[in-house]
């Protein structure tokens, strides 16, 4: 385990630590996907960020 990871109870398996991780994304994407409208906000069709204009 790296040193970051001491707030863990007990050692986990990587294949523990992923899964949990696989799930948190899935439930993340749901929730982004649920809570804006098809095509983003920003008016692109493929969800990307606007660009961010230059300033002087």
């Amino acid at each position: 385990m790296p040193p970051g990871a001491v707030f863990l109870g007990k050692p986990y398996s990587h294949a523990t630590l992923v899964s949990h991780v696989l799930a948190a994304t899935e439930k993340a994407q749901a929730a982004r996907a649920l809570a804006k409208p098809q095509g983003g906000t920003d008016g692109t069709a493929d969800g990307a960020a606007a660009p961010i204009p230059k300033t002087a």
